[in-house]
């Protein structure tokens, strides 16, 4: 039997790390704090930058935490799961798998996140996103979030703080505000966890479904009976998670709000995204903020629709 486990497990590590030699080693300067954060990037084969590609950003957990970025990619296969060749060629699509410092955390914890700073490292996190979206013809209609324990949280705390920047979630084994529940009702979400982690209650994920659900959201949700902490492992191992993510689009690409006149001037659409009087999207902050040209972010106040939730108005 010890025989068996070992060779799963030299099994488990030589396919790490070939997945993990596919990822490029790169990593990216705080704006604000100056942080240094390592990260690896999956960019797919035959990459064209005529065409838009989808990205999936992993976050992983507390034990990944370190400065060799390379533990996020060889722990488990939250990252590189979507690399394998059965999934990319039938959608190709980008890899983020950055490395939080063993000194940090991804989330700042407590409640309410309105109440609770943006975590520094989130914050790189979002800068290495728009860095990367200027580097490469990503789709900003198809960016999931996917984080499992701390990075569970992390997916939670995103989605909630950013609802429009996402086209789906999945959190493995997370707990997020269930007072901001509302934010994310429309978000496409499939949240997992075991009923027996000591780690990380299964409430964390019970409950903040069932807030999204009151809300009037349709999260999926799965949970495995006598599984602990490690949900991780049956969730990357669920056949129909691939497509299930991967087929995800931003809801309501096309169309603008129409101010009190009703007129096309520039807004907030019904869906929440802002767009120029030409249906051009604005562009946001790595740190969540709405940019907007001097002359469009006075017309906006005379919007009916709010600015969505999370966001500020920014004249430069």
């Amino acid at each position: 039997m010890l025989g068996k486990l070992l060779l799963a497990a030299l099994a488990f590590h030589s396919l790490a790390s070939a997945q993990a030699a596919k990822f490029q080693t790169r990593t990216q300067k705080g704006k604000a704090s100056g942080l240094v954060l390592g990260y690896r990037l999956f960019v797919p084969a035959g990459y064209d930058k005529a065409k838009r590609y989808p990205v999936v950003l992993a976050l992983h957990g507390s034990g990944e935490r370190g400065s060799n970025n390379t533990s996020q990619l060889t722990a488990n296969q939250l990252a590189t799961a979507w690399v394998a060749d059965s999934i990319q060629n039938r959608v190709p699509h980008f890899v983020i798998a950055p490395q939080c410092p063993a000194e940090s955390t991804w989330v700042n914890y407590g409640r309410p996140v309105d109440a609770t700073p943006f975590s520094g490292t989130l914050k790189i996190v979002m800068e290495i996103v728009d860095s990367l979206g200027r580097e490469f013809t990503l789709d900003p209609d198809r960016l999931y979030v996917i984080g499992l324990s701390m990075g569970g949280y992390a997916s939670w705390d995103l989605t909630v703080r950013f609802p429009d920047k996402f086209a789906a979630a999945v959190p493995i084994c997370g707990w997020g505000d269930t007072t901001k529940a509302a934010r994310i009702k429309d978000l496409p979400i499939w949240a997992f966890h075991g009923d027996k982690d000591p780690t990380v209650n299964v409430s964390g994920s019970r409950n903040m479904i069932a807030a999204i659900k009151r809300a009037g959201g349709n999260p999926k949700y799965t949970e495995y009976p006598g599984v602990g902490h490690e949900s991780w492992v049956p969730a990357m191992k669920e056949p129909g998670l691939p497509t299930w993510l991967l087929s995800q689009k931003r809801a309501g690409t096309s169309g603008l709000a129409r101010s009190r006149n009703g007129k096309g001037n520039p807004g907030v659409r019904n869906d929440g995204l802002y767009r120029n009087a030409n249906g051009e999207r604005a562009g946001y902050r790595a740190d969540g903020r709405l940019t907007l040209p001097k002359a469009e972010a006075a017309q906006a106040a005379g919007i009916g629709n709010p600015v969505p939730q999370g966001m500020i108005i920014l004249s430069e």
